[in-house]
């Protein structure tokens, strides 16, 4: 590997990682959103494993003023660190699989380094898979993190552990530019507030993923199991809100993926009926976002 500043400092990650690594080669598997940075493989010899994933976040210099989508963007790589290093190992592999995180670092501000488990070597290498893997992946994840029922939900300045306080690529407060591309008069600016003060006002929240999109989930080689990466906006909501982004606006309450994953989650009854009642919510919260981004 050769020996740039850049190229040191993921070399220097590895091997805080695995001492004895040598790294031989690495390949951009592609790069992050809006030129933040790639994703890396880095083949390796002299230790225990033969390839890592190195996300390495490079934020472009932003220009003077306000940037809503640069902040928002920069905090989503803090809190995917934060859930790698903190939330990840909760999980039980068998139920919610997800890269190890075997190293991070920061060793210039701004930027971040976190060599993860390769997927692939790891047996997560097929292509597209099943959505039963997908709805039990969810439903493990949720189940792992299920808060106690709290009536009130979840008040505005909760402590939200280094998270977002609300998961999901298109949570309100972090969506302002998209809502003032809605016209006034358009039913889903009008009524976002309601949307997200029923969200988040949900008496059963869990912990989301926050984008569980099918190319955020490596999938086994049959296609019947699957590990979940790109954890940048994990925070807190009723499950239904990752149900609602991963599967589409087309889900209705009696689906039958919708029967499997509270078969799994097994929140009981009380839980099913709230979360049931807020899927059309979650719709239009997501059609909320959808329009304006497209705006």
């Amino acid at each position: 590997m050769a020996s740039s500043p850049e190229q040191v400092r993921v070399h220097d990650a590895i091997h805080s990682a695995y001492p004895g690594a040598v790294p031989q080669r690495s390949s951009v598997i592609q790069s992050l959103w809006g030129g933040y940075g790639n994703i890396l493989r880095v083949k390796l010899s002299g230790c225990e494993v033969e390839s890592v994933v190195v996300k390495q976040v490079k934020p472009p210099k932003r220009s003077a003023g306000a940037d809503i989508g640069h902040d928002r963007k920069v905090k989503s790589y803090e809190v995917e660190r934060r859930f790698y290093e903190q939330y990840a190992p909760q999980l039980d592999p068998a139920v919610a699989r997800v890269p190890r995180l075997l190293a991070s670092s920061q060793a210039v501000p701004g930027e971040i380094l976190m060599v993860l488990e390769d997927m692939d070597a790891s047996g997560f290498a097929g292509g597209r898979g099943g959505t039963s893997a997908m709805i039990h992946w969810l439903a493990g994840f949720h189940k792992t993190f299920l808060m106690p029922a709290n009536p009130q939900g979840r008040p505005e300045g909760a402590d939200d552990g280094g998270l977002w306080s609300c998961g999901g690529t298109h949570h309100l407060a972090t969506r302002p530019e998209e809502l003032a591309n809605l016209a006034k008069d358009d039913p889903l600016r009008i009524h976002a507030g309601d949307f997200d003060r029923l969200l988040r006002g949900a008496t059963y929240q869990t912990l989301l993923h926050g984008d569980p999109k099918s190319c955020n989930m490596c999938f086994s080689s049959k296609g019947d199991s699957c590990a979940a990466v790109d954890f940048q906006y994990t925070g807190w909501g009723p499950g239904i809100i990752d149900l609602t982004y991963g599967f589409g606006l087309g889900l209705s309450p009696s689906d039958p993926l919708i029967d499997e994953y509270f078969r799994v989650l097994d929140g009981g009854p009380e839980l099913e009926a709230e979360w049931r009642a807020l899927l059309p919510v979650a719709a239009k919260d997501w059609q909320r976002f959808l329009a304006g981004w497209g705006a």
